[in-house]
């Protein structure tokens, strides 16, 4: 809406030492652009994001040898909740670990039907964190499929 301004020439005050009626007008549709305007601010405000968002990242690995994987630099702040794994055929154990820290919960035994294990404690990232998995008692596992399943915190 754009506000035409009365003449400046335009008495502010009318007779009797009241408002003249082209400025009043003016005041009052200062007024109700003002109220729509913060009426549309609070509604872009309660359109925010949440500050904590679920994220998702897959590795595959073909040939999987007892050792660690580097998995990916997240560059994130959050945390690891959940990961699953299985394997084409063969089995393995798996352990996620956040700076060659295991995290919290327990090693995920790998087999050809899809596991998980959920952590809640010692899984908290921070951007920069070197994230890698270990695969350990490996026999014969092949295509072995991880997702690592978390929460990122929004600035």
């Amino acid at each position: 809406m754009t506000l035409k301004t009365p003449d400046p020439s335009a008495s502010l005050v009318g007779e009797a030492g009241r408002p003249s009626v082209r400025w009043l007008e003016y005041f009052r549709s200062v007024a109700r652009e003002l109220t729509t305007l913060t009426s549309s601010a609070d509604t872009l405000d309660s359109g925010k994001a949440a500050a904590s968002q679920p994220f998702s990242e897959a590795l595959l690995i073909e040939t999987p040898s007892d050792k660690d994987y580097p998995f990916i630099d997240l560059n994130i702040d959050g945390t690891i909740d959940k990961v699953t794994a299985k394997t084409a055929s063969g089995t393995c154990t798996i352990t996620v670990k956040i700076n060659g820290v295991a995290i919290g919960g327990s090693a995920l035994a790998v087999t050809s039907t899809e596991a998980f294990t959920e952590h809640g404690g010692s899984n908290e990232l921070t951007d920069g964190d070197n994230i890698t998995v270990t695969v350990s008692s490996n026999s014969s596992a092949t295509d072995l499929s991880i997702s690592i399943r978390g929460t990122r915190t929004l600035a």
